[in-house]
């Protein structure tokens, strides 16, 4: 995971270092403090959504075989829960980003006896029995460190030399949440840069970068999925969450 970096040390940083605010990249720039205010601005916005597909899970932890809760869903844009969730407002011109919510989901554990194998799936995907209850809750608290975006290429050259050559702007989002009731649960992580770039009347975008190879991803631009990762489909498993990111992302450019 790279390093986030210090808001109040570039005033182009989005993010505040209050988790519940929301923050602009440039506090001198009307339009990207407001990017409605200016007609000229082109504002794009971004959805980051990380889910568990199945209802439930089983891991080994110190203590032995444990259950937790999925999201149990498929991709979209807004129905269902999430492991972690981040919406922000992009601004291709003037750039600027502007963060609008971030969270965690709520974290489930069920008795292991609870989980039931799903047919035709992975070992790992599974259900829990009817009327079976949480034996325990809780929810990661978010940072600026585990759930972020702002505004560049941040440690990374790569990307900010290809901003520069294709004239983009790019913004950096850093994944790291870990499971909060399993003590030593490695952290869902990821280290994605989404390139803006005005195309005519529009905008186009594309996404680079690297994420675990679970649970699932989904990237959403203006409400249009620009890309998606499936760890059924690509046979990963909650062992993918081990480092390193194991999952390249290299997108086309889209119109959104």
């Amino acid at each position: 995971m790279s390093e986030t970096q210090d808001p109040s040390a570039d005033p182009t940083q989005a993010a505040s270092t209050d988790p519940n605010a929301t923050a602009s990249a440039d506090p001198g720039s009307a339009a990207a403090a407001n990017p409605a205010a200016s007609g000229s601005a082109s504002t794009v916005e971004l959805k980051l959504r990380i889910f568990i597909p199945c209802n439930a899970l089983t891991a080994l932890s110190f203590t032995g075989r444990r259950c937790f809760a999925g999201d149990g869903r498929d991709f979209s844009y807004a129905s269902g829960t999430s492991r972690a969730e981040l919406v922000a407002n992009v601004t291709v011109s003037p750039s600027g980003v502007m963060l609008v919510s971030r969270k965690f989901g709520l974290s489930s554990e069920y008795n292991f006896e609870d989980a039931i194998s799903v047919a035709g799936k992975p070992d790992w995907f599974m259900d829990v029995k009817p009327g079976a209850a949480a034996i325990a809750t809780d929810t990661l608290q978010v940072t600026d460190d585990n759930l972020n975006i702002v505004l560049g290429a941040g440690d990374s050259t790569t990307e900010a030399v290809f901003a520069v050559a294709e004239q983009t702007t790019v913004v950096n989002i850093n994944v790291a949440g870990a499971l909060p009731l399993m003590t030593g649960a490695p952290d869902i992580d990821a280290t994605l840069y989404v390139h803006f770039k005005n195309d005519g009347g529009g905008v186009k975008a594309l996404v680079h970068g690297s994420h675990d190879g679970f649970p699932a991803y989904e990237i959403y631009l203006n409400q249009k999925l620009v890309y998606q990762f499936d760890p059924v489909a690509a046979g990963t498993s909650p062992t993918n969450l081990l480092p390193p990111e194991d999952i390249n992302v290299s997108t086309s450019y889209v119109s959104v």
